[in-house]
Formats: structure tokens, C-alpha cells, sequence
């Protein structure tokens, strides 16, 4: 945090120096007002600004010292990785002098390693440490609300997440049988499908059928209690009666997701379903 003693305040056109003052409230009274001396107030909007300037010199540090090293920093989440263990472990140490030269610290219970691999275990020499401590490596990482899974090509823990956080906000719709089928349909393109379907452009591609299965399932499972229909519904039945498309169909038009196996065979699948309506 940097130290900032005084808040610059604009007032008939000149810049007045102020002492931040903070109040606090013990759920009985207000107690005496002191000085905020380090930092800002918490949510104020120079707070992100000065973290960035604070943190300005640091990629180009990391890639002048370590140029096989690559890093990603959004925010304060930032995240180092290469084809070399070893070079991964010279860029922790140069962040972590880094940090400290600024005041900082790195929070290691938030800290973890992930390698990605074919399969098989950890070898011995799979470590890595910051400040000699070990940073604990995970078969399983959750960045900017991707799931990530060792292999880097199965995202069927991030489709699981997805459909199980959509049904949440399914039923936090209170009493949808009372909504027309139309003011239904537009309340789930607004609050339901864009939670299953996040980061559905960077995973479309890896998708096998059963991870498109998981997906499909919310939309028919919100049109049932819309429709006030028995869970045990067939999915095919209640998209004639509500005449709406399968929800995958709506992603791949909506996000102009390309045709893949996966995708044909669960077109195919689903077909054959719809013609045993009609059988």
C-alpha cells in the first residue's frame, strides 16, 4: 500500500489538501473521527489507479530478466508460467524481491502451481518455492472464472461449475409459473444462460458430448418450473411446447461458435429424440 498522507481536493479552481477522516460505527455509536494517514478509503476509485502505478515496471521487469518467462496480471491476481521449471522458479524469486522493495507481500495461502501434463504424477523435482516456502500445486485452478484442469484441454469441471451455478440462479427466480413463456425466455437470456455459458467461446472447441449434455439440461430444467411440468419431463417435449430452440443451438448462433464432432453428434442425438414425438 502506498503511504499517501493527504487527499488532493478540487475546489474553486486550485487544489486543497485534505486529511482523509474515518468514522467508525460500533453498533451502538459513532465513535471520534481520526486520520486515515496509509492507503485510501476502502472502494475508493484511486485505489485500483495507484495499484496499477505501483505495479507498472513489473512485467517488463519479469520479461527483461526472465524472457522465457510469461505473465498475465489482472488486477491483483497475477499468474507466471513457462515450459521451464526452473526459470519459473529465478522469476518467483525476482517477484518476490520485487515486492518487497515496494512494501508488499505475496499472500501464499492464495498462492498455488499447477502443471500441466499428458498425465501420471508429480515428479520429485516439481517444486517450487517463494521465500523457502513451498507453494502447494493443485490438479485443479480457477482463474478469471475459468476452470482449469491439468491437461488444459478438458473443461468438463468448468462445465459442471457453470450448470451448477445457472440452476442456482434458476430457482432464485421467484415463482416462475407465473411469467408468460415470452417474459420467461427473456429472463433467462438475461440472468441464467450468460452463467452457463461463460467463457463458452475459449472452451467450445474441447467440449466433448457429455460435457454438451450438462449444458443443454439448464434450459429445459428452468422451462419446467416455468411450466409448472414434473422434473422427469422429457427435455424434447418441453421444447415443443414452449417452441423455443435447444439452448446449444442458441450459443453456437449467439457466440458464432464453429461446428465441432462433439457438436454434430449431440445435433444427431438430439434429432433422433424429437422424431420419437412424432413416432
Amino acid at each position: 500500500m502506498i503511504p499517501i498522507n493527504y487527499i488532493p481536493w478540487w475546489d474553486n479552481n486550485q487544489y486543497i489538501f485534505r486529511i482523509d477522516q474515518v468514522y467508525l460505527d460500533d453498533g451502538v455509536c459513532i465513535l471520534e473521527p481520526f486520520e486515515q494517514t496509509t492507503g485510501v478509503a476502502q472502494g475508493d476509485n484511486l485505489s485500483p489507479l495507484l495499484f496499477s502505478v505501483l505495479l507498472s515496471d513489473l512485467p517488463e521487469t519479469i520479461r527483461a530478466r526472465h524472457p522465457h518467462v510469461h505473465m498475465i496480471l489482472y488486477a491483483d491476481d497475477l499468474v507466471l508460467y513457462s515450459q521451464y521449471r526452473a526459470h519459473l522458479q529465478q522469476a518467483l524469486a525476482t517477484l518476490e524481491t520485487y515486492v518487497n522493495a515496494e512494501g508488499m507481500a505475496i499472500n501464499m495461502m492464495k498462492t498455488e502451481a499447477m502443471k500441466f501434463r499428458r498425465g501420471g504424477k508429480l515428479a520429485r523435482e516439481d517444486q517450487l518455492q517463494i521465500g523457502g516456502e513451498k507453494v502447494d500445486f493443485t490438479s485443479r485452478f480457477t482463474y478469471l472464472g475459468i476452470v482449469l484442469s491439468t491437461t488444459a484441454k478438458s473443461f468438463s469441471a468448468h462445465v459442471r461449475e457453470r450448470v451448477s451455478r445457472a440452476l442456482i440462479a434458476a430457482r432464485s427466480i421467484r415463482d416462475p409459473w407465473k411469467l408468460s413463456l415470452r417474459a420467461a425466455l427473456q429472463i433467462f437470456d438475461m440472468k441464467v444462460g450468460p452463467v452457463a455459458s461463460y467463457g463458452i467461446q475459449l472452451i467450445w472447441p474441447y467440449l466433448n458430448e457429455n460435457d454438451m449434455r450438462q449444458l443443454e439440461r439448464v434450459k429445459p430444467t428452468f422451462l419446467k418450473r416455468v411450466m409448472g411440468l414434473h422434473i422427469s419431463t422429457p427435455n424434447r417435449l418441453i421444447y415443443k411446447l414452449a417452441e423455443t430452440r435447444w439452448f446449444l443451438q442458441e450459443l453456437k448462433t449467439r457466440y458464432h461458435l464453429q461446428d465441432s464432432s462433439a457438436y454434430s453428434a449431440f445435433i444427431e442425438e438430439r434429432a433422433a429424440k424429437e422424431a420419437d414425438i412424432h413416432a
